[in-house]
């Protein structure tokens, strides 16, 4: 009931493929270095005169590194993105294996490399998985989640071999250095992955991360508490009429309105796990803000597709605009919401439509 629940409110649409296929063979650099960590590098100390006690110490502070820092990567990278993290962290692990051949072996280079794969590997880790997750549906997203988790894991496998192969033909040096060349060109695969770069692909990967809602679907949301935003201009508002029950939020300060930590909140937004449905004219500008609202952590967010001349042209409900709501010292979207003016036809409309509370 939970998944279908989350897959009615966040509909993620169609997988992205290259993102999927850069986030997995990220994954498996990164367990491939990991197997590098624990089978050769406690060799390559120990034949460069360390002794058990001080490769148990190098040991132990790479996961240690790891394991707490995961912690705050995760949750930064709901802030400031996927992209960022995984690429600084598949070149923070290969800065550190390169410092590890750099020392020669020597305790205290040894001690720093091990702290910076940690944190390489902290950023990475959890942000892989956050990322693969925000590109499926939750449908799709246990099987998504498996297949990433079959390559990354693999990693550990090819990790070990290359390891030994490489050590036994070329020395420890040269495979320790090899692993970072490779998983610093893994970083730079993914820093490859292409971002949208025409409108036409910017909005495709907006609504990717949004729930659009025919008309009556926002008028059955609207009845179990949505909040409905209109982002349209006053201009547009006046001439076209308005949707009974929505606030009026103009797009050029929709976040500071919806953002109940700004200072400038819209009283009758509550918090980001409101159901948020916004709508403009047409369904363009809509679906690009509503993908912002999700970037500000708001979950359940989604557009109107065909916007406000949609719902006027399913017959539903449609009223003036607020008279005097322009007046001196009143700021755009801090009003009530629109008055649901004729609750008798609304509820015809609803019981026509099959849209019974």
């Amino acid at each position: 009931a939970h998944v279908a629940r989350e897959h009615e409110d966040h509909v993620a649409g169609p997988p992205r493929r290259g993102l999927l296929v850069a986030c997995s063979q990220a994954g498996f650099a990164n367990n491939l270095n990991d197997a590098l960590a624990w089978g050769l590098v406690p060799l390559y100390l120990a034949a460069n005169g360390a002794g058990a006690a001080r490769i148990g110490a190098v040991a132990a502070v790479y996961p240690a590194v790891w394991g707490a820092g995961q912690l705050a990567t995760g949750w930064l990278s709901d802030h400031v993105g996927r992209r960022p993290l995984i690429v600084a962290g598949m070149f923070v692990q290969a800065g550190a294996l390169a410092l590890l051949v750099a020392g020669g072996g020597a305790f205290g280079a040894a001690l720093a490399a091990a702290s910076l794969l940690g944190a390489g590997t902290a950023l990475v880790y959890p942000t892989l998985i956050a990322a693969v997750s925000d590109v499926v549906s939750p449908h799709q997203r246990a099987r998504a989640v498996g297949r990433y988790r079959f390559w990354r894991d693999s990693g550990f496998v090819a990790g070990a071999l290359l390891a030994g192969f490489a050590a036994d033909a070329l020395g420890s040096r040269a495979a320790i250095g090899l692993v970072a060349a490779l998983t610093a060109l893994s970083g730079v695969w993914f820093a490859a992955v292409r971002s949208p770069t025409t409108i036409d692909e910017l909005l495709a990967a907006s609504r990717r991360r949004i729930r659009r809602l025919a008309p009556p679907e926002a008028l059955a949301a609207r009845d179990r508490g949505a909040l409905l935003v209109d982002v349209r201009s006053h201009d547009d508002r006046a001439r076209d009429g308005v949707v009974p029950g929505s606030i009026h939020v103009p797009r050029t300060v929709l976040e500071w309105r919806l953002d109940t930590t700004s200072g400038f909140a819209n009283p009758a937004v509550r918090g980001r796990d409101d159901e948020v449905v916004l709508f403009c004219n047409e369904g363009f500008s809509s679906s690009l803000a509503a993908a912002e609202l999700r970037r500000l952590g708001f979950r359940r967010v989604g557009d109107i597709e065909g916007g406000f001349r949609a719902w006027r042209d399913a017959g539903l409900p449609v009223g003036d605009a607020r008279r005097g709501e322009e007046e001196e010292g009143i700021l755009p979207g801090m009003g009530a919401p629109e008055p649901l003016e004729d609750i008798g036809a609304a509820d015809a409309r609803h019981r026509e439509l099959g849209l019974e509370k």
